[in-house]
């Protein structure tokens, strides 16, 4: 995706956003955190609100997956 190296797994499709957002930061001298694209940013609400609406999905845990601590990732 441009510059940005994006892993993508084959078996359900799910990348890791916690790698992009990493790449971002580094690219751009920023600090920006996954939780303000997931909770604060209106457009991915939208984007994540079609998601589980076109894909049939049981609501925003279904639509992307988090794990916490020092290795937890988006």
């Amino acid at each position: 995706m441009r510059e940005f190296a994006v892993t993508q797994r084959t078996s359900d499709g799910m990348f890791n956003a916690t790698s992009l957002m990493k790449q971002w930061n580094v690219n751009n001298g920023s600090k920006k955190k996954i939780k303000h694209f997931l909770e604060k940013n209106k457009s991915t609400q939208e984007f994540i609100d079609a998601l589980i609406s076109d894909e049939n999905l049981n609501g925003r845990n279904s639509a992307y997956l988090k794990t916490r601590g020092f290795n937890g990732q988006t």
